[in-house]
Formats: structure tokens, sequence, C-alpha cells
């Protein structure tokens, strides 16, 4: 099926695989009574059901439509009623066509049609086919100004074909099918370029679009047959707009600059690439220069663009919020206008800022919120490649936003942890060479590796090197400190004050070697010492039992209060107030209450794959439950519009449950396995105020409410 459009028409014109075209009427949203019947019987009456390849409305001629079809293109009359003119391409024997192999040039044949489309004024069409061959038309008379291919001209005539200037010498190879073709112009219509997805050898090192720029296109009235086929066989310049090399492009649009005539490729600015793995590459006309989604268009893109590897969900205050709009110097918006509905502001104060780490390397942060109305639209943006220096691929293992003060760290599968600040650029728009500074403190300054792009958001500060070993676990809290956990093991803490390295330590040194059981453990052979490292860090403040002094010099120091194992991996740990029933995080506000002598009588809710435990730390025991038929994959205790504290947890049976904190008695179960996939529930997330983040697909995150009135409890 294709469909062509107009910005002056309120009507889409759709090809069907019958060979027919129907009209349907946008403004009434109803089919309309136009129909156009195959037209390919006409030229070739043994055709039975020829499916349509694709339509196209004259860019100066509202009444003259272009319908191609597999065997040839149709030039159809709205005000005849029929088709006026009927185009095939067909090679004699000899002809090279688009295969460069002589073997395969014997006989007369007719490459099939996989696209046409205008010349920008619609004095001439463009044909794509199968074996990668671009014909040029001359629609009055039916004869062919040009057949060439992406390295050579002149493929349909049967001599040998000369070399033209502006294409490569072509070489026997086999080539991938041509997928879309797009014929743009400047703001003069005829000044034109071609834009090609496909046709270039598959045994190439480099794959993209192949833009062909031709130049202004001599006047058709006062010019010979030969200028113009010479102005096709000698165009200005080729340029080729790259894409990774383990993919290939399916289909792509152009991005006009202004005007939404002559099929959206009027001055076109960007070009959206869609690949065959699924992501999209945007990239710039005519250089070819990858163009960043962040701010560009909607949120929902950026998870193919390219496609998330590692998601992370931070509450930060309505104000703060605000407060956090970077500044970057960026090129012309390619989505304009549009209006959006009117929504109410959320009760809660708190925004959830969603995290996505991409496979390039980039980390991007946004306000999903929650059907109501977002302030705030703006993106983020940190490049944690270009801050680590790395030139190979980087995966973001773990990241933690602060939610007070916008502190952001990064854990890296090499064992890296960058931390990044809010702050100006003083570097901006000047390039420099990157080099880290000297470690000092057991971290290393890399200030200058900041984006010459950002005048203004979240900058480089400082990197803890650990390299070898994978980062499992990483936690920025909201007072100063960064604690980061490694699966050699090893867990540091850093505080942003300096920054410095003050406290490092191996969990083996906190519990006894003969009752290791806790954390999370490795071992391929029973005789050999299990191996730990930290799956979650939490920061609170509560008071413990015994009696903990503070350093004599005013410093911040690490000391050990005590451990408590528990059977298996832990998944959440959630801090409470055991008087008020609620969170005993480590906030600004309860750290500065220390002063006064406030004491939090807090609990820890422990949360692991076969049962959740809560309990005073370090030492005291508490209320445990087991989950005996299913094992757990996410938790997190949460509070509703009441500030009644619960937790919530995904379990391997697909269902979401509730329970009552501190009793832990089941409150309510749903079945959310029809709505998100059960194989990713260990990467979903839960908000502090119970939404549900998790994975439906590949590149798609449902958010799910569990509150509700109880009526009906199925999911919408």
């Amino acid at each position: 099926m294709s469909i062509a459009s107009d910005s002056t028409l309120d009507y889409i014109f759709v090809g069907l695989q019958n060979g027919e075209v129907m009209a349907y009427d946008m403004d009434g949203q109803k089919p309309a009574q136009l129909r156009i019947p195959c037209l390919c019987r006409d030229f070739n009456p043994r055709a039975n059901m020829v499916p349509v390849v694709s339509v196209n409305i004259h860019p100066r001629d509202i009444g003259t439509m272009l319908i191609a079809y597999a065997d040839g293109v149709a030039v159809y009359s709205f005000k005849q009623n029929k088709a006026v003119t009927f185009l095939q391409y067909q090679l004699p024997s000899g002809a090279p066509g688009g295969f460069s192999d002589p073997s395969l040039a014997k006989g007369t044949r007719c490459p099939k049609v996989v696209q046409a489309t205008w010349h920008p004024s619609g004095m001439f069409i463009l044909t794509g086919h199968d074996d990668g061959s671009l014909v040029i038309w001359d629609p009055k008379t039916g004869s062919i100004v040009q057949a060439m291919t992406l390295h050579a001209t002149n493929v349909n005539k049967p001599e040998a074909t000369p070399k033209a200037s502006g294409f490569t010498a072509e070489k026997l190879a086999l080539k991938a099918p041509l997928t879309r073709v797009a014929w743009c112009c400047k703001k003069n219509p005829d000044d034109t370029a071609l834009v090609v997805a496909g046709g270039l050898p598959t045994d190439g090192l480099e794959k993209g679009l192949t833009f062909i720029e031709l130049g202004p296109t001599p006047t058709y009235q006062t010019s010979t047959w030969q200028a113009l086929s010479d102005h096709f066989e000698n165009p200005k310049g080729r340029h080729l707009l790259r894409i990774p090399t383990n993919t290939d492009i399916v289909d792509f649009c152009l991005i006009p600059r202004s005007s939404p005539h002559h099929a959206g490729c009027c001055d076109p600015v960007a070009v959206i690439a869609i690949l065959s793995s699924g992501e999209l590459a945007i990239l710039s006309i005519p250089s070819g220069y990858p163009i960043s989604v962040t701010n560009q268009l909607h949120p929902s893109l950026a998870f193919i663009c390219p496609f998330v590897s590692k998601i992370s969900l931070a509450s930060i205050g309505r104000i703060k919020w605000l407060s956090m709009t970077e500044k970057r110097s960026r090129g012309p918006a390619l989505v304009r206008g549009g209006a959006g509905s009117t929504q109410s502001l959320m009760r809660f104060e708190d925004r959830h800022i969603l995290q996505t780490a991409h496979v390039d390397g980039t980390v991007r942060m946004w306000d999903v919120g929650r059907g109501d109305k977002i302030e705030n639209e703006e993106m983020l943006q940190v490049d944690v490649a270009r801050a680590s220096s790395r030139v190979g691929p980087v995966c973001v293992t773990d990241m933690s936003l602060s939610s007070s003060t916008g502190e952001f760290s990064v854990g890296l599968d090499t064992g890296e942890v960058l931390i990044f600040r809010w702050g100006r650029n003083q570097n901006f728009s000047r390039e420099v060479s990157v080099s880290h500074g000297i470690e000092a403190h057991g971290l290393m300054n890399i200030a200058a590796s900041a984006d010459p792009d950002l005048k203004e958001g979240l900058l480089p500060l400082t990197m803890l090197s650990r390299t070898g070993s994978a980062v499992t676990a990483i936690r920025t809290s909201d007072i100063g400190f960064v604690a980061v956990g490694h699966q050699n093991g090893s867990f540091s803490v850093v505080d942003l004050r300096g920054p410095a390295l003050i406290y490092e330590a191996q969990l083996a040194q906190f519990t006894d070697s003969s009752k290791r059981t806790s954390i999370r453990r490795n071992s391929k052979n029973q005789d050999h010492t299990t191996e730990e490292w930290p799956t979650v860090i939490e920061f609170a403040v509560m008071s413990l039992e015994g009696e903990v002094l503070p350093n004599p010099q005013g410093t911040f120091s690490i000391q050990l209060a005590g451990s408590t194992l528990l059977n298996d991996k832990i998944i959440a740990i959630s801090p409470l107030d055991a008087d008020t029933g609620r969170p005993a995080t480590a906030s600004q506000s309860a750290v500065s209450a220390l002063r006064d002598g406030n004491r939090i009588n807090g609990v820890v809710v422990a949360v692991t794959v076969t049962g959740v435990r809560v309990f005073k730390p370090a030492l005291a025991k508490g209320a445990s439950k087991a989950w005996n038929d299913f094992f757990c994959d996410a938790a997190a205790l949460v509070s509703n519009f009441d500030n009644a504290t619960a937790l919530v947890a995904l379990f391997g049976d697909g269902y979401a449950r509730t329970y009552s904190v501190p009793a832990l008695k089941e409150l309510a179960a749903i079945k959310v396995s029809n709505l998100l996939d059960v194989r990713r529930f260990p990467e979903a997330i839960i908000a502090p105020t119970g939404e549900i983040f998790g994975w439906s697909g590949p590149s798609e995150i449902i958010v799910l409410n569990p509150w509700g009135a109880g009526q009906d409890k199925s999911v919408k």
C-alpha cells in the first residue's frame, strides 16, 4: 500500500494491492467516491492483480497523478479521466542496466519498478528499478532522457558505458536493492538533487544514503535533447550520508526547511532514516552530519535514536526541575507547530524524571508526566562517551540522579564512574584538547571533556577510575555523596564537596566468610570462595542500635556499624520512619535536623527475590515474608495520595502485588503480563508514588498506575 497527500488538499490517495487507487476524505473521515481502476491492464492486458508501488501528485498540476506499478508507470489525468502516458523500462540485449555482471545482460528484459517520483517542477519523471537503475523520463514524449546507476550512466545502451564525471568506476559486485528515491530541490525548484536509499555494493565498508547533486536544470523549451541528457549524466557532486555499517536503510523522510510542497522535498534541512535494526538516524543535508534528537523530536522517538540500554527514574521537586533548562547550540527545529490538550497540574509536587542511557554513550532526561500538564518539556543530554574519552562502545550499567542537588553519576561496564554537576561551560563554542587531569584524592578531573555545544547544563566534574570490573550499583545522595559498588566486590564512597574519595572497602570485610550469603553470589565451584558484589545502595538518616560518635576533626568519615545477612539477591532497600510511616531517606532537611537533636526511629524494608524482611538496623530482627510460589523481580516502597505506605512488587508469574507495611499482608494483585514483558520485569522501575514503568517491547515503556477505587480491577 502506498499513500500520497498534498498540503492543499483535504484528501489522501491510497494505492491498493489490487491495483486500484482510492481517495479518502480526511475532513469527513470517510472514503470518498473517487476510485481509479487498475491502469496497468491498459498497457499490459495479461496483467491480473498488480499492486500499486507508489502514488505521487504532480507538483504543479493537482489534476495529474503518477501511478507506479511493478510493470510500468502511468500518468493519470483527472480532467480526461484516463491515463495519458505509459512508461515501461525495457532493456535490449547487451545493455547492462543496473547489473555490473555482463553475463546478466543477455536478452531483452524489463526490470521491475520499485518507485516513481516527479521532478520538483514536474518536467521529468524518475523511476527506480529492482536492478538498481535510475531512469529519467520525458513525460511528454515518453522517452528516456538518461538511465543510470549510482556508479554509471547510459546503462540502457548495449554499447560500452562511458564513465561520467562525478561517478566512481563501476565494479563487479552484488548491489543492495533500491528501497526509496526522493527528488528534492532548493528554494529554486529547478536546482535539484537525488537522495537514494540502496543501490550500493553489498561488500562495501560504508553504508548510507547517496546524495547526488544535479544542480540547476536546463530550460526544457530552449535546451537540446543532448543538453538535457548531459545534465543528468554529469552531476555536480555525490555524497554519502553514512549510517552504522551493521544495518541498512528501510525508508527515509526528508524534513523541509519551511515549505511543505514538492512532496515534502523542498529545501530539506535533514533526513530521518529508518534502519533495519528498528532505530532512527537523523542526518543533516547535504553534509550527512548526525543530528541529536534531543529537543528536536518527541521524547518517545528518543528510545530508538539509538536504542535504550538502561533506564532510571528520579523524583525531583517542581521548582528544581523548572530551573534545569540546558542551553545548547542547535540547528533549526525539525518540528514546529501543533497544540497540546489542556491538562491539570499533578497532585504531587515532585516530577518524575526518566533517564535513558543509549548504546551510543548518551544519556537523556525528561519529565515523563502522568497525563498532567508538563511545565518544562525540555530534554537534558549528557555525553558519557565524550566525558570518558572513550573511542569504542560505551555501555552504561547504572546511573543515579540526585533529587535535590541535580548531581548525576553514571557507572560503566568497564568500571569507570563519571559524575556530572550543573554549571556553565567555560569552553562553550570552543574546542579544546581533551586531556584528563591528574588523579587527586582517588579521582580524576574531567572538566575539560565538556561538550563545546553546551553552554549551561550537566557538565562533567570528576571520574572514579576502577577499570576491569563493571559497576553494579550506584547511588547519588541528596547530601553530597556518591556510593558505588563494583562486580569485584568493592564498595566506594565519594564526597562531592572536594570532590574526594573518602571510603573504599571490600564486601568480604563486612561479613564473616563462613556465613557470607547476602548481597549477590557468583560461584562456579562450591569449593571456591563465594564472590559477592553490591546490587542496591541507599542513603538514610536513622538511629542505630548502639552509639556512633562523630569525627572529632569535623570531617566526614565512614565506619561499619554492623551487617545483616539475607538469603538471596537483594533487589530493593527502603528506609522507613517507624513512627510516621514516611521514608527515612537522607534528605537535606533530615540531616539539618540532626543539629537540633532530632532522632529518627527507622527501620529498613529489604526485598530479595525470595522474600521481604522489615528490621531495625543493624542487628535487630523483625517481620519477614517469603515468596513461596514465585520470584520477585522488582519492588519499591510507595505512598499513595493519602500518604499511606505500601510495598508494590512485580513477580515472575506476571502479577503486580501490593503489601501492607509492616504487617506484609497482601492487599491486592493484578495481572500485568498482558501489558508488560515479563522477561524484562527486572528492568522495571516502581516510582515512589506507585507508578510502574515497565517494558512492553524492545523500545517501548508503559506506565501503569496501581491506585484505584476498587470498582474495576482491569488495567486500562
